[in-house]
């Protein structure tokens, strides 16, 4: 398992294109290293000395080069681009080369979703599932998901639901979805009661006309309006927003369930008490207004609830929830849905999620929620009825707050929780998740609020297997101590991530008690070789380790301690060949980083002659000493399945030797010594992914990458191929992801080639000729999401035309823009008073972690 540091992207030699090779720079510092990886990730040349460097990086900031999201929907006349009618066939599963017609099946559900948009209505309700979770699988699979067709599903029942594809993704989407939901015949007189206690009927309260006038209907209802409730005087406030109170009694011992004069402090009062909603316990809510009209007689234990499912009603044949007089309809759209998938929909906020809550999720089981900037904390009230739901991730919701885990707290069947990267969590949010006793894995990384107190709330977690506090820098010796000395941990907890923790030798002693672990990170931890030594022979269960950025951290020998790991980082930890030297076997390793360590030939050369590493299959010597000497020993090992040589001194000659990998799936060879010559022997190779960005390749050497079929992932930007050169990498048809900026000899006639790759969904043609006359070329593209042409010239701009004629487009990066364009775009803002961390998080997307974690390191030093 590579680490971070495996894919980062320091400063190049000779950067330019015509610039040559020179020796690493180490000693830039980390902000600089960013900005040059950034760079890289928008198309900007490299750079011959630091000072360029940090020149570049103010220029960046300064100029705002510009990335547009296209968030708006996919309009509904261009769905129909989506569904090519001459697209009858589909490719092979392995073989790109080969593909076999589609079934009649598929081409009738082709054609239903190409006319979906054109239909006056919804989808007839009772469609048979397989016939419902195809249609849902097509226009999910062609990101042809917009409020129209989301409309056309709403009498449908849904399976799984994944927008995380979908383009413009917001709160209309689930409006559409639940607003017009078939409830049966559909009694939407669901209604919301401010008033305090349970929702007004006369069989619950016995009193309608004392709240009838505070219903609000659920589908029109503004969040706003929830807040202006929740803040009146004549509220009587349940809300989570008192973490304290969370854990009050919801009721007073002379109350219950007929008694609205008293509420639950855990749940807001639009909502009856837990107990009504039951399913076996008191740890679920509702948003609906009972359709039960007979007088209520006081129970003494509520009847459990069921879902009696579609067929089961109450006498107008909707499908109900509940026992009794204590009925819900149920919304046949959302019952069946197993997985609810919203990754990276930053215009989707709670209230959107709320729209879920008119309605149990009964068989929902995982939500994925990651990057969903606008989720705060009420909208997680959505699944607190969900009996099922075992996963939840909330990763990076920046905007998260204690209110939503106290909100999920109910939840009692969770197993898997991840937020990691919602930095406004702390404590309270730990002491929330005290009762989730199920909880198998739980991700805190990034969230910088925790401290050591708060871990004493995980004493609970006794099946707690997967624990994740990196980064999180308030933990320290103690909490470890903490965490040790809890019930159950020495037998469960089997991964520990404690990356850039305070953790210190004094911790150690604590982490040996830790007996079952298996995956340990203390990346960046302030340990000593010897005393680390000591504890991981103790640590006999241990197959994965991430020591990075710890110097020294091999300088005492580990043989015969670590025998049984699989994975070990130990990238920016200044190993050297006298530290290789000392280990002498190391049966089971399969995964070695030694990214940026000050090793040569002769570590190689250990290791595979003394057969130290047999069973060795990635392989990461990134920015080390090795050259073209060592190639030969590399060969030697014959399951590599990855490998990074950027920046080594290994020339076009020592690639001959790679020739013979032929498992090998992913090659890096970012290096100015790289040219066309070595090319040829790598052209049997089924490679995956390959890396030259840096290199000299020409027109020539693209010749020899057109003959690896099966890439996937290709970076040429080293300023030596043209438009010949595109033509040639247009026949590799597998190509999703493809780089060629910096290359000045691509003209819009290049451009009109790669329209050929119909799997294309990254095309980067920053600094070249292109122009804005090459969009044209691009609507054939249905697939592709990001689209970069930073100095390029734009005559017009295009990010209106490139919606229609290519819906799929999620991403458009320019500059040469002006002041009216959004760095971030619609629908997402861009605070002045956000940190730049936060800026650069949404300017890298998926690699924002990385560069932020550089950031950090560049402040401190």
């Amino acid at each position: 398992m590579m680490g971070n540091c495996s894919v980062r992207r320091r400063n190049r030699r000779g950067g330019s294109a015509e610039g040559s090779s020179s020796t690493c720079n180490r000693s830039r510092t980390s902000m600089f290293r960013s900005a040059a990886r950034f760079g890289r990730l928008c198309g900007v040349g490299d750079d011959e000395d630091s000072s360029e460097d940090e020149e570049n990086f103010g220029t960046w900031k300064a100029n705002k080069a510009t990335r547009h999201a296209i968030d708006s929907e996919i309009p509904n006349q261009s769905i129909s681009h989506l569904y090519n009618p001459d697209d009858n066939y589909e490719p092979h599963p392995t073989n790109p080369t080969l593909r076999s017609p589609k079934s009649l099946t598929e081409l009738c559900v082709d054609a239903l979703c190409r006319s979906l948009p054109d239909l006056n209505g919804e989808l007839p309700p009772h469609l048979p599932q397989d016939v419902v979770d195809r249609i849902v699988k097509s226009l999910t699979a062609h990101a042809a998901l917009n409020c129209t067709t989301m409309r056309a599903l709403s009498n449908c029942e849904l399976g799984t639901l994944c927008l995380a594809d979908a383009r413009g993704v917001n709160d209309e989407f689930l409006m559409a979805l639940c607003s017009s939901g078939s409830f049966g015949h559909r009694d939407r007189s669901a209604s919301i009661d401010h008033s305090g206690g349970i929702p007004d009927s006369p069989d619950l309260v016995g009193n309608s006309s004392a709240h009838s006038s505070s219903l609000i209907e659920l589908d029109s209802m503004e969040l706003d309006e929830l807040d202006e409730a929740v803040d009146s005087e004549d509220y009587d406030s349940r809300s989570t927003s008192s973490f304290v109170s969370a854990y009050s009694s919801p009721f007073k011992s002379t109350g219950g369930i007929g008694d609205p004069g008293e509420s639950s402090p855990l749940l807001p009062s639009v909502l009856p008490p837990p107990e009504f909603f039951s399913l076996s316990s008191p740890s679920s809510t509702t948003w609906l207004k009972p359709i039960a009209r007979g007088p209520l007689i006081q129970p003494q234990m509520p009847a459990p609830l069921q879902y009696r499912g579609i067929g089961a009603s109450q006498g107008n044949g909707s499908p109900t929830f509940g026992s009794g007089s204590l009925s819900f309809p149920i919304n046949n759209t959302t019952a069946s849905l197993t997985l609810l998938d919203l990754r990276g929909s930053q215009r989707m906020s709670d209230r959107g999620l709320i729209q879920l809550a008119s309605s149990p999720l009964l068989a929902l089981e995982v939500a994925k929620l990651d990057n969903c900037h606008g989720i705060t904390g009420k909208g997680m009230l959505a699944f607190s009825r969900s009996p099922r739901l075992h996963t939840i991730s909330l990763a990076n919701c920046r905007r998260l707050t204690d209110e939503a885990v106290v909100n999920i707290s109910h939840c009692t069947s969770l197993t898997s929780l991840n937020v990691g990267g919602c930095r406004c969590l702390t404590d309270r949010s730990l002491e929330a998740m005290s009762g989730l006793l199920d909880l198998r894995r739980l991700d805190l990384s990034q969230c910088d609020l925790i401290t050591d107190d708060g871990l004493i709330f995980l004493g609970e977690l006794d099946l707690l297997e997967e624990l994740s506090l990196g980064w999180c820098r308030l933990i320290s010796d103690y909490g470890l101590k903490i965490i040790s000395e809890q019930r159950n941990r020495s037998i469960a907890l089997k991964t520990l991530r404690l990356a850039r923790c305070a953790i210190t030798n004094d911790g150690l002693d604590y982490l040996e008690q830790l007996q079952s672990l298996e995956d340990l990170d203390i990346n960046g931890c302030s340990l000593s070789s010897t005393a680390l030594g000591e504890s991981l022979e103790k640590l006999t269960n241990l197959n994965s380790l991430d020591a990075s950025h710890c110097p020294g951290i091999l300088r005492s020998s580990w043989q015969g301690k670590i025998n049984n790991l699989k994975s070990l980082e130990l990238c920016y930890s200044v190993v050297k060949d006298s530290h290789i030297a000392r280990l002498s076997y190391l049966p089971n390793l399969q995964e070695l980083n030694l990214d940026s360590c000050l090793i040569g030939d002769w570590a190689i050369a250990h290791l595979v002659d003394n057969d130290v590493v047999p069973g060795l299959e990635v392989l990461n010597l990134a920015d080390t000493q090795i050259s073209d000497n060592a190639m030969s020993k590399v060969a030697k090992l014959a399951g590599l399945r990855s490998l990074s040589l950027f920046y080594c001194n290994v020339s076009s000659r020592g690639l001959r030797h790679l020739a013979s990998l032929e498992k090998l799936d992913s090659l890096n060879l970012d290096s100015r010594d790289i040219g066309d010559e070595g090319l040829r022997y790598l052209r049997n190779l089924p490679l995956k992914s390959l890396d030259l960005f840096s290199s000299r390749v020409t027109d020539l050497g693209c010749s020899y990458i057109a003959k690896i079929k099966t890439l996937t992932t290709l970076q040429l930007a080293g300023g030596g191929v043209g438009d010949l050169g595109c033509a040639h990498i247009a026949t590799i048809d597998a190509l999703e992801s493809l780089n060629l900026s910096q290359n000045e000899s691509i003209t819009n006639r290049g451009a009109a080639s790669l329209a050929a790759l119909s799997n294309l969904r990254a095309l980067n043609l920053s600094n070249t000729r292109v122009t804005s006359n090459a969009l044209k070329f691009f609507h054939g593209l249905s697939k592709l999401q990001s689209l970069a042409l930073y100095g390029c010239i734009m005559e017009d701009s295009p990010i209106e035309s490139l919606q229609d004629e290519v819906p799929t487009l999620r991403c458009l990066r320019l500059n040469n823009a002006n002041d009216n364009d959004g760095v971030i775009g619609i629908g997402h803002d861009y605070d002045s008073e956000d940190s730049d961390e936060e800026y650069y998080e949404d300017e890298l997307g998926g690699e924002a972690d990385d560069l932020s974690m550089e950031y950090h390191d560049a402040e401190e030093s």
